[in-house]
């Protein structure tokens, strides 16, 4: 009997021993790894990012097919007094250029936002991502926001990591813009935000003072806009005229759409309180729409705009109170 429970303990032991070293390899390990299982053998390539505020490793197939479903994964561990808050990856069926540039004819074949509150030092997970079966390439794109949570807060700002992945059997097409020259005319996308306008009923407020933050429909047509609270409230460089990536306080999102009316506007109040509950701390910020869908009459459908609606924006400062 006492053999027998050694053999079980050594069996025990072995397993254990082998999933901790295939856990091992799979972080560690060579920038080629076979990972196995009954349903595919994908081979994954790993590439290793770093920043000042983070080191993030990327785990995804060497090549893919169309129509597949492929693994993607993402290990992020924050640097210093770095924590991160946030994490966004999107998967486009063409390749990426270095600097994004989103046309009108993209499409998002996958996108998964997740947000950490409270912020953490490490994360890790796999992202399973159908691709279709009209693939021109494959470009995925992660933005990982961190910041020092300190008064007051520093917000790192990272460009975006891109990696493009081969397609068997396809030659990848960059997006980019078409060039212009002086023989040829294009016809610029509509821009169904270019009538809206955000603004604020102050440019300085004190620390506890309500901020009023006011949308307004300046076209002749209505405009309907989801969700039903567009704006987030960002930090804001006014001497590199920048808007941080980071969302100091984002509202809860739904899928209510709100209608403004040719001249009408909507008002909201902030109480400068920030997504994790306290105060923010004085500084310069803007209200900026963000992630939205607008829809404008007689437009046979809405439009989604990813990230920020270039223009509408409104930048304000918070003070001490004197």
């Amino acid at each position: 009997m006492s053999r027998v429970l050694s053999v079980k303990s050594l069996v025990i032991v072995v397993a254990i021993i082998v999933a901790s070293w295939f856990a091992w390899s799979v972080l560690q390990g060579p920038n080629t790894i076979q990972i196995h299982n009954t349903l595919t053998t994908p081979m994954l390539v790993k590439k290793t990012f770093i920043s000042d505020a983070f080191e993030a490793r990327i785990l995804y197939p060497k090549d893919v097919k169309p129509g597949q479903e492929i693994p993607v994964k993402v290990c992020a561990e924050a640097k210093n007094d770095y924590v991160l808050t946030g994490l966004v990856i999107r998967a486009y069926p063409h390749t990426l250029p270095g600097l994004i540039v989103v046309e009108k004819k993209d499409r998002i074949i996958y996108e998964n936002s997740t947000t950490f509150s409270p912020p953490v030092k490490k994360f890790s997970t796999m992202y399973r991502i159908r691709l279709p079966e009209d693939l021109e390439g494959l470009g995925l794109s992660i933005i990982i926001t961190t910041i020092k949570p300190r008064k007051p807060i520093i917000v790192h700002l990272s460009e975006p990591i891109i990696v493009n992945i081969e397609v068997a059997g396809v030659t990848s097409k960059t997006s980019t813009l078409p060039l212009i020259n002086k023989t040829v005319s294009i016809k610029l996308p509509s821009r169904p935000w270019s009538n809206l306008s955000i603004s604020t009923d102050k440019k300085v407020y004190e620390v506890g003072e309500h901020v009023r933050i006011t949308l307004t429909n300046k076209g002749s047509k209505t405009v309907r806009i989801k969700p039903s609270i567009p704006w987030v409230i960002r930090p804001y460089n006014p001497e590199k005229n920048r808007i941080s990536h980071f969302c100091i306080y984002e509202p809860p999102r739904d899928d209510k759409w709100i209608a403004l009316n040719p001249g009408s506007s909507v008002t909201w109040i902030w109480n400068q309180t920030s997504t994790w509950g306290f105060k923010v701390e004085p500084g310069d910020y803007a209200a900026v729409l963000v992630d939205i869908e607008i829809w404008v009459e007689g437009e046979s459908r809405p439009v989604r705009i990813l990230g920020g609606a270039k223009d509408v924006n409104a930048t304000f400062t918070i003070v001490k109170s004197r």
